[in-house]
C-alpha cells in the first residue's frame, strides 16, 4: 500500500509524528490471553485523535493463534460521536525492544492506510512475529519482558481544520475485546464542537520558544535515549536534557560513578503521575495545567506532595519551592496538616512547616487536629516536631488564653 500523500496546499493542519510505547511485563502471563484479546498501551493524542498500541499475544483474527499481532488503534471512546467523514490517514511502523535498549530486535514493515469514518479503526501487522519465534528470543527466555514501540505519523486530509486533541479515554483493563470489524456502523455526527484539548496539551500550545520546543520533544519522544519504568508505566526521555536540569541526573548519566547501563531505569517508589509532572517541569520549566474534574481536584494535594518529594530527590530546588508554596496555599486542613508537617520536616520545607504549626496552634483547629489518628504516627516518626507543636500551642495560649486544648 502506498504511503499517504504529502499535505495538500492550503491545509491548516500539518502532519503529526508520535511514538507509543507498551511495556509487556511478565510475558508468560500475558500470552495466556486468548485469540482476539489484547494488552493496550496508555493513550496519546495526535492529529485530534486518541491512539493506543494493541498487542494481541495470540493473534487478533480467527486462525492466527500462532502469531503475535500488533496494531495502532484509533481509540476515541468517550470523546463523543465521530463523523462518518472523519477519515484519518496514518503511517506506522512497529519495533520490539529489550527493556532499556534503543536498538530494536524486531522491526515491522511500514504500514499505511486510512482509518476511521466508518472504516476500520486499527492499522498494523496481523502476523508481526510467530509465537514460536518470539518465545525463543533471549529477552523473553531470560527476562520475560520487552517493549513494543509504534512510531506513527498522522497526515492531514484535504479541507482539514486545525487539530483539537480529544481527551484520552480512561485506562482500560488488561483484557480487552477485539475492536469492531471493518464496516461497523458509527454514531451520527455530533451537534456540538469537539471537547477542548487536555490541560497538558493546552499548556504546551500556549508556550513559545525553547520551553515549547523541549515540550514537543518530550511529547514526541524523538531521539529519546533513556526509558523510565514507574509502577508499570514507561516514560521516554533524553539524558542530556535531564542532566542539564538536575545534578542528580548529571551524576547518574555522566559522572565518574555512572552506571554502565543507564538506558533503562526502574522507579518503584513514586507515583507515575508525579514522575510525569516532574518530566514536564524539567522540559518546560512549568508545572502541568491543573485538571478541573472533581476527582482530579481531590487528588491534587497528594500529587503535589509526591511531586515535592520527587523534586527533593532529584535536587530541583525551584520545583521544590513551587510545590511547597502550592501546598501552603491550598492543602493545609485538619485531615492533612499532620502528614504534611511530617513531610515538611523530612524534606526541610521550612515555609510549609511554619504554616502547619500555625494552623495547629490556631484555637479553632487545635482540638480537631489532636483528635486525629495521625498524632500517634507523628509522635513516633518526628518526636521533635511534637515538642514544637506543644511549644506553639503554649505560645498561642499566652496570646489567646481560650485555646481549647489548654482549657480545664
Amino acid at each position: 500500500m502506498a504511503a499517504p500523500p504529502p499535505p495538500p496546499p492550503g491545509t491548516a493542519m500539518s502532519r503529526c509524528d508520535r511514538r507509543l510505547s507498551l511495556l509487556v511485563d511478565s510475558y508468560s502471563e500475558t500470552k495466556k490471553l486468548g485469540n482476539g484479546r489484547c494488552l493496550r498501551s496508555i493513550a496519546v493524542a495526535a492529529g485530534g485523535h486518541s491512539w493506543r498500541i494493541a498487542f494481541y499475544p495470540n493473534g487478533r483474527l480467527a486462525g492466527t493463534t500462532g502469531s503475535v499481532s500488533v496494531y495502532l488503534l484509533l481509540d476515541d471512546a468517550g470523546a463523543g460521536p465521530v463523523a462518518d467523514d472523519d477519515v484519518v490517514r496514518v503511517e506506522s511502523r512497529f519495533t520490539l525492544h529489550k527493556v532499556g535498549c534503543a536498538a530494536p530486535r524486531l522491526v515491522s514493515s511500514t504500514v499505511a492506510g486510512a482509518i476511521g469514518g466508518g472504516r476500520q479503526e486499527t492499522l498494523g501487522c496481523e502476523r508481526f512475529v510467530s509465537r514460536e519465534d518470539l518465545d525463543k528470543l533471549d529477552l523473553v527466555v531470560n527476562h520475560n519482558r520487552f517493549v513494543i514501540r509504534c512510531d506513527f505519523t498522522v497526515f492531514p486530509t484535504a479541507g482539514a481544520t486545525p487539530a483539537v486533541a480529544r481527551p484520552s479515554p480512561p485506562q482500560p483493563s488488561v483484557q480487552q475485546a477485539a475492536p469492531p470489524a471493518a464496516g461497523a456502523s458509527r454514531a451520527p455526527p455530533p451537534s456540538s464542537p469537539l471537547p477542548a484539548a487536555p490541560p497538558a496539551v493546552r499548556a504546551l500550545r500556549s508556550m513559545s520558544g525553547l520551553p515549547a520546543d523541549l515540550g514537543r520533544l518530550l511529547e514526541t519522544e524523538a531521539g529519546s535515549d533513556v526509558d523510565f519504568e514507574v509502577c508499570g508505566r514507561v516514560f521516554a526521555a533524553h539524558k542530556v536534557v535531564l542532566a542539564a536540569r538536575s545534578p542528580v541526573f548529571m551524576a547518574d548519566f555522566f559522572g565518574p560513578d555512572k552506571e554502565k547501563t543507564t538506558g533503562y531505569i526502574r522507579i518503584c517508589d513514586m507515583h507515575p503521575d508525579a514522575f510525569e509532572a516532574l518530566l514536564h517541569y524539567i522540559y518546560t520549566d512549568t508545572l502541568p495545567a491543573t485538571a478541573t474534574t472533581a476527582t482530579a481536584r481531590e487528588e491534587a494535594p497528594a500529587l503535589a506532595q509526591d511531586l515535592l518529594v520527587a523534586a527533593d530527590r532529584f535536587n530541583l530546588k525551584d520545583l521544590k519551592s513551587l510545590t511547597e508554596n502550592k501546598l501552603c496555599r491550598h492543602s493545609v486542613s485538619v485531615s492533612t496538616v499532620l502528614p504534611m508537617l511530617a513531610l515538611a520536616e523530612h524534606h526541610q520545607c521550612l515555609k510549609l512547616k511554619k504554616k502547619c504549626l500555625e494552623f495547629i496552634a490556631s484555637g479553632r483547629n487545635t482540638r480537631a487536629v489532636m483528635a486525629t489518628d495521625d498524632v500517634e504516627h507523628l509522635a513516633r516518626s518526628c518526636p521533635s516536631v511534637v515538642r514544637e507543636i506543644l511549644g506553639k500551642i503554649l505560645d498561642a495560649r499566652e496570646a489567646t488564653p481560650s485555646n481549647p486544648l489548654m482549657m480545664t
